[in-house]
């Protein structure tokens, strides 16, 4: 049986790989909010905005959590990393599929 840093080494293309949390920055909708921005905006754009960002906020809970778990370990570690994989998945295609809404709206609102 390999020691974990001889596994790392092995493995390491797939640990260059594995483990690389989503950078999500919401200071432009928290700006937007802050200086009542959101005022001027149409209503159905700032409504799906305000979802996306409601998503995001979840998408980090969960990575955030995955990520205690994934370290500290859980008692059917198989079991939890697929559920980990499955949830976060689910997820990401929630968010691309809003991401490619809002933007097919932001291009309508621009012509």
């Amino acid at each position: 049986m390999q020691n974990i840093e001889e596994e790392i080494s092995a493995n390491q293309k797939q640990v260059e790989n594995a483990l690389r949390p989503a950078f999500i920055s919401d200071n432009a909708w928290e700006t937007a909010v802050a200086t009542q921005a959101v005022l001027y905006m149409d209503f159905k754009i700032t409504a799906d905005l305000s979802t996306i960002h409601e998503l995001q906020q979840q998408y980090l809970s969960l990575e955030h959590a995955s990520f205690q778990t994934l370290y500290i370990g859980s008692t059917h570690p198989e079991k939890t990393q697929l559920y980990i994989l499955l949830d976060t998945r689910s997820y990401e295609k929630a968010l691309l599929k809003k991401y490619k809404m809002i933007t097919n709206q932001l291009k309508e609102a621009k012509q």
